[in-house]
Formats: structure tokens, sequence, C-alpha cells
């Protein structure tokens, strides 16, 4: 699925476009597929094409790296 798909909410019916294809596939050449009726990947909870960035909840407590500047400059 493309990350427009799932994210505009046309991931079920193509998931079930991919079933039907798969299960006509299925019924006119049934001895390709010897491990029975397939099945489409399951469907993606969310997809990203640049993920958010998680902040940390309290910088404060994240310990310092060496060789990195953690002062604030405006």
């Amino acid at each position: 699925m493309t990350p427009g798909a799932v994210h505009y909410g046309q991931a079920p019916q193509l998931w079930a476009q991919r079933q039907q294809v798969l299960h006509q596939a299925y019924a006119a050449h049934p001895e390709r597929f010897v491990k029975g009726l397939p099945h489409p990947p399951a469907l993606p909870t969310v997809a990203w094409i640049n993920p958010p960035k998680v902040e940390v909840a309290h910088p404060e407590a994240t310990p310092a790296q060496p060789g990195v500047d953690t002062e604030v400059r405006h």
C-alpha cells in the first residue's frame, strides 16, 4: 500500500480488490498455489513518508553527549 492510500482511507478497498484477484487466480490455476488459497498481506495501520520526530519528555533528564553543544543560542 502506498502512504497515500493508507492516509486517505483507500487501503481497505484496495485490499479487497487484491483479495478478489487472488481468488480469481487461484480458481483459474490452483496448482500454482501449493500452500492453498493466497491472502494479501495485512493492512498497515500507519504509513509515513517522513515520520514525525519523537520529542523527549524531559530533555534535562537526557545525558549530554560528549562533543555535542547543548547551549541554546538566540
